[in-house]
């Protein structure tokens, strides 16, 4: 063979050369590529976060996610869906195996009125975790604002198969069936939640939210012959005298009745997430329970039992 011959690349020292220059692309602690890396590893590295959500993990390390949820609900009790979104947006980037943010995003989608974004967030997420309750509810009351009932008594019924015992989530499975007409069927779930009293008063209520004074005066007759606790006897007394003595006949014959919603119930409402309607909430035991005034619309959380103006979160350093 002639020593002037050119020497030929041989396929292997040319694959190892390749796989030690991928083998470079390194993505640092804090989600950016490094300078050795590739353009493909930059693309896939982790999406970046806000500055405030890297100097939160400076101060907070190991309290970081939960001390920014709090901040997070904060803000979405308060309405500032602007920066909450952010806020959950940081968390699902940084906890991606976290499904709080998650529902986070939904909730802020759906107060914002896009609730086909918000649908999707959540149908994704009961993917993702077919056996969260907190997102079968999220999906239930979502399809109860839109008055999708069949899809809302579908959920209704997941939700009491995952947690048949939650007194939480039968509450807010007997309240989605009353407003989809199931009353008989809501009962049992009302009843083991707050008792069957406080269940007599809340259908009332819906009733008449639902412009059904008739059937609502009916139902409050009937709590206060459930030997009611003091609380829900009150309350009942006060909207039937209302719904009794404020009746007027409009023109068309129908009885009507002019009643201001926080006048009859007598309590302030209950967080400043306001939406739609308002009903008596469990927030107790079975056997004793305390409510924090008329819940509104979309049933939500039991974290929102503060007054209208909740107090700023105590972070956890």
């Amino acid at each position: 063979m002639s020593s002037t011959m050119l020497s030929v690349p041989r396929p292997l020292p040319v694959l190892l050369l390749i796989c030690l220059q991928v083998g470079c692309a390194m993505v640092a602690e804090d989600g950016k590529a490094s300078r050795f890396s590739l353009p493909f590893a930059r693309r896939n590295a982790t999406e970046p976060v806000s500055p405030e959500f890297r100097e939160a993990r400076r101060i907070f390390g190991k309290n970081t996610e939960k001390n920014l949820l709090a901040w997070a609900l904060y803000q979405e009790d308060q309405e500032q869906y602007a920066e909450a979104m952010k806020t959950y947006r940081d968390l699902s980037i940084g906890y991606p195996e976290s499904i709080q943010p998650q529902l986070g995003i939904a909730r802020v989608e759906a107060a914002t009125g896009r609730t086909e974004q918000a649908l999707s967030v959540l149908q994704k997420a009961a993917v993702a975790h077919p056996q969260n309750v907190d997102v079968q509810l999220q999906l239930m009351s979502l399809y109860a604002s839109a008055e999708d009932w069949a899809q809302c008594l579908g959920t209704c019924e997941k939700v009491c198969q995952l947690a048949p015992n939650d007194q939480n989530a039968r509450y807010q499975v007997g309240i989605s069936m009353v407003r989809a007409g199931r009353i008989q069927d809501a009962l049992p779930h009302l009843t083991f939640s707050v008792g069957r009293p406080a269940a007599c008063y809340n259908v009332a209520w819906i009733l008449h939210e639902q412009s059904r004074n008739a059937d609502a005066i009916q139902w409050l007759q009937q709590a206060l012959s459930e030997h009611p606790d003091r609380q829900t006897a009150e309350r009942s007394r006060a909207l039937l005298a209302e719904l009794s003595g404020n009746a007027r006949e409009p023109r068309g014959g129908r009885s009507e009745v002019a009643v201001s919603r926080e006048s009859s119930s007598g309590v302030v409402q209950a967080s400043a997430a306001a939406d739609q309607g308002r009903v008596i909430r469990a927030g107790g035991p079975v056997e004793a329970p305390a409510w924090n005034g008329p819940a509104t619309g979309t049933v939500r959380p039991a974290r929102h039992s503060g007054p209208a103006a909740p107090a700023a979160p105590r972070l956890q350093p």
